[in-house]
């Protein structure tokens, strides 16, 4: 599958073909699938925007990632795709206090957001056995199990799905 204008997207370096990096982002050993064409990873929300863009003009699927590796068995692609890994995007555009919400970028982890809102005062609804390297965006996408605190002080789990 042509490749042709996917490095115009991005900063220098940032396609990779090697077989060696593309099995990484496979299905993974439990199903029989397909390795990428290629692996991208986008720096700003712009590049994120052009690569979508080439995708769609070259007629490519585009799988989004955004946590650290493993990448095994999330989605079973099929032939002609490209990979775009956004876990360098670590970004915290902002922390707000006063309005209860924090604005990253796909590739910040949890550690990372930790870190920022402790010194804001604020915390994050985290899930049960976070994964190191797991990115906050995947967690709340994958409805990953949190803990809320309660009004009595006292943890619940809760799931995206679920209603008090």
């Amino acid at each position: 599958m042509a490749l042709e204008g996917l490095s115009e997207a991005v900063s220098s370096g940032s396609v990779v073909t090697q077989p060696e990096i593309l099995g990484g982002y496979g299905a993974g050993d439990s199903v029989k699938g397909v390795m990428p064409d290629a692996v991208v990873f986008p720096e700003s929300v712009e590049e994120v925007s052009r690569v979508a863009l080439w995708a769609r003009q070259a007629g490519m699927k585009l799988m989004p990632v955004s946590s650290e590796g493993p990448h095994r068995g999330a989605v079973v692609p099929s032939e002609g795709y490209v990979v775009a890994d956004m876990s360098q995007m670590k970004t915290i555009v902002r922390a707000d206090r006063l309005n209860r919400v924090a604005l990253v970028e796909a590739g910040v982890t949890f550690d990372e957001l930790d870190v920022a809102l402790s010194k804001v005062g604020l915390r994050a609804m985290t899930p049960r056995a976070r994964r190191k390297g797991k990115s906050v965006v995947a967690a709340y996408l994958d409805r990953t199990p949190r803990l809320c605190r309660g009004r009595s002080g006292t943890s619940r789990t809760r799931s995206s799905a679920s209603r008090w």
